[in-house]
């Protein structure tokens, strides 16, 4: 066996295979095995690319492949070098893309002329290369076989919903979750921006909605606020006041995916239809995808692409061929997903279901940047340049909030217009506005929107102060005659990321 180890470069095939499935096993229910295979396989490819081309040069196998593995271990691991020294090292120039690439060039430049001019065959090396990524690639694969088959519901931080069916005789209305992303309430508007936005709220009343009149999310981030909402409980492994990690985010990304919302509902006889930014369990998002299916994202974020893919975003968009060739999401592609939600959202009322339809639909405004004017025409990029709020730049945010004020009236509407106003709509925000962050005041940014109509108007739950989590507890209760306690209408402090 060391023979066959020592002589050939299985590692720069067994590098790629390592890091993908060390990441499914890390995210076993958030991915497919199909998706993890893809991207494998496109791994496994680049490396074998970049392996033959500094073969040329060195003319050995086994040096060619440790030159190649050193590459592309730096682009596997960048995101974990990168966040490594951000949280741990003692000056910031220690983690500066400058200052990384640079010595990683460096270090490239003296490790080809080594082993260029070199006349050992670091078969000892080789050896033990290929046994340890063997050997961690093992180790992921029992803790896949595990999760899959000892342990289904691994990494669902689920609560039981103690939900029971819906009794027999009770009308099962369609139900439209109209979310507006960072849509802040009547009382941060007034109060950080000297803004009425009443006109709003009275068009919602005029149309039999009820409407809060100080409402709050409990969490401030959307994956948050979205899972606590959906599983219509507080996220009980989160620490209050601390900054949220990856792996938090995975997590609450995973509950909105298994969530007790739609797992009644579906239950229950209930048509989910998902126009969100979310995956819900067995219902995927509508949202454009380019090489990769967006669940692998979990993975590949971690390399060196990706990440300046994402940091280097500004200037990417600006050049044709680069933000076609690498994971860059550009203005187009975000336009098109806010306007895509919009059409499918438009069309659902007409479309005939020979069941009930829970219809979430998540829409990226007032959410900053503002890719459209208030009727809805899209800007140039120009119009749409990202401004502070520090520098107290409030224009691009109402004028992104008079777009959504115009399309909660043409959703609502429409709704009303073709359901013959038989359906519920609730009309709410994930969060409220977080820039500028006020100390003193760190649950104003909660302050949201929160508004629902009910075919019978029957409105005794909510109050003005209902929070997210407690939305759906009422809604069933009232709906469905269920027996849910509510929760404390709280805000969880939380760190900034």
């Amino acid at each position: 066996m060391k023979t066959v180890l020592s002589r050939q470069p299985w590692f720069v095939l067994l590098l790629p295979l390592f890091f993908v499935f060390h990441g499914f096993a890390g995210n076993f229910h958030y991915l497919s095995i199909i998706d993890v295979l893809s991207l494998a396989g496109m791994y496994m490819g680049a490396s074998v690319l970049v392996y033959l081309i500094i073969r040329l040069p060195l003319r050995n196998n086994i040096r060619a492949g440790l030159f190649a593995v050193f590459l592309m271990a730096f682009f596997f691991f960048f995101g974990f070098l990168f966040d490594t020294l951000k949280a741990y090292a003692p000056y910031r120039w220690m983690y500066k893309y400058s200052v990384l690439l640079s010595a990683f060039l460096v270090i490239a430049i003296i490790l080809f002329i080594y082993l260029l001019r070199t006349k050992r065959e670091f078969g000892n090396t080789a050896f033990y290369l290929n046994l340890l990524l063997i050997f961690y690639l093992l180790f992921d694969m029992g803790a896949i076989l595990y999760k899959g088959i000892f342990d289904p519901n691994a990494n669902e931080k689920i609560t039981a919903s103690g939900a029971a069916r819906i009794p027999e005789g009770k009308p099962k209305p369609d139900i439209y979750l109209l979310l507006f992303d960072e849509y802040a309430g009547d009382l941060s508007l007034r109060q950080w921006m000297n803004y009425d936005n009443s006109a709003n709220s009275n068009f919602l009343r005029s149309r039999g909605f009820f409407v809060a009149k100080a409402p709050f999310s409990n969490y401030k981030y959307t994956v948050f606020s979205m899972a606590s909402m959906l599983n219509m409980d507080f996220i009980s492994w989160y620490i209050e006041n601390k900054k949220p990690s990856r792996e938090d985010l995975v997590n609450c990304g995973t509950l909105v995916k298994h969530s007790e919302v739609t797992k009644f509902l579906a239950a229950n006889g209930y048509e989910i239809v998902n126009n969100s930014i979310f995956d819900i369990d067995k219902y995927p998002a509508h949202i454009n995808q380019r090489f990769l299916p967006v669940n692998t994202r979990l993975i590949s974020e971690e390399t060196l692409i990706y990440r300046l893919s994402v940091d280097f975003e500004w200037w990417l968009r600006k050049q044709p061929v680069l933000k076609k060739l690498l994971p860059v999401e550009t203005r187009e592609d975000e336009m098109m997903n806010i306007e895509r939600a919009i059409d499918f959202t438009m069309k659902e009322p007409s479309r005939e279901s020979g069941r009930p339809k829970f219809v979430y639909s998540h829409f990226m405004v007032p959410h900053l940047p503002n890719f459209f004017d208030c009727t809805g025409k899209r800007l140039s990029y120009e119009q749409s340049r990202f401004s502070s709020f520090l520098k107290g730049h409030y224009d691009q945010y109402l004028n992104n909030l008079q777009f959504a004020n115009n399309l909660i009236r043409k959703l609502v509407t429409n709704i009303q217009q073709q359901t013959g106003n038989r359906a519920v709509i609730i009309v709410m925000s994930d969060h409220g506005l977080r820039k500028p962050w006020h100390p003193s005041q760190p649950c104003l940014e909660n302050n949201n929107m929160n508004a629902i109509f009910l075919p019978g108007q029957q409105y005794d739950g909510w109050t003005d102060s209902t929070t997210n989590v407690n939305q759906f507890r009422i809604l069933f209760n009232t709906l469905f005659d269920q027996q849910y306690k509510l929760l404390p209408d709280s805000c969880i402090k939380m760190g900034h990321e």
